[in-house]
């Protein structure tokens, strides 16, 4: 299965999608403060486009979120 189809990523980019819609920021604000174009956030919020590391560090900086405690809770969600 691809990495892009997996649930814990699925998971991860629906808590990334919550933080920005919690704080009111457009899809064009987060594109314009990363530097990218506003189909690049919808292709990520939909599941179109797979995060690395380094972009789900941006996007929890941008929403004043803590990077580590978004990924120990993923690891959480994995184990059975």
């Amino acid at each position: 299965m691809k990495t892009i189809f997996n649930p814990v990523y699925v998971k991860l980019i629906n808590t990334l999608k919550q933080c920005r819609l919690e704080r009111g920021f457009t899809q064009a604000h987060v594109a314009h403060r990363l530097g990218r174009s506003r189909t690049w956030v919808g292709k990520v919020e939909q599941c179109e486009r797979r995060l690395d590391v380094i972009e789900v560090r941006d996007l929890c900086g941008l929403y004043g979120i803590d990077f580590h405690e978004v990924t120990a809770e993923l690891a959480e969600k994995e184990d059975p």
